[in-house]
């Protein structure tokens, strides 16, 4: 990535194409922070976008999803292996908790759709098709996803 930087800030626009079932919450905000510092990245969700995901998507100012796209929340997971004390335990827990409000707090932020919408797709574990999305905010428009006429840095 930081042979990347010199050209992202360079770059007319940055399109960001996602499909991605999701992954490690705690990899993914300073990711998705770094992306919002840069402040001309289109995101596009062309198929899903799930979990640790979303907040990449969600930091575009552009976020196009194709008419056949999903996006799911869920509450924020962790794995502890071995033997833990109980104050490790409680920092694990914290961390988590953390990460799920910083989450929250960014799709608030970049959606205008309350924190309470989202804490509520997270505890039910919901999936949002495209329509969905264009309602909260999550999505700016949907539509063909190709990137063949754009013009920027594809990642």
């Amino acid at each position: 990535m930081k042979n990347m930087v010199p050209r992202l800030d360079t770059a007319e626009r940055i399109h960001l194409v996602l499909n991605s079932p999701g992954g490690s919450l705690s990899a993914a905000l300073p990711f998705a922070e770094f992306l919002k510092t840069i402040g001309h990245v289109s995101t596009y969700n062309v198929g899903i976008v799930n979990s640790a995901a979303i907040p990449i998507f969600a930091v575009g100012d552009e976020r196009i999803c194709s008419a056949g796209a999903s996006f799911k929340l869920h509450d924020v997971m962790g794995c502890a292996t071995g033997y833990h004390t109980l104050s490790e335990f409680e920092k694990i827990v914290e961390t988590l908790r953390n990460d799920q409000m910083r989450m929250v707090e960014l799709l608030e932020t970049q959606t205008g759709s309350p924190a309470s919408v989202w804490l509520g797709f997270m505890q039910e574990g919901k999936v949002m098709d495209a329509g969905m999305a264009m309602r909260l905010g999550l999505a700016t428009q949907t539509g063909e996803c190709s990137m063949m006429a754009r013009e920027g840095v594809a990642i």
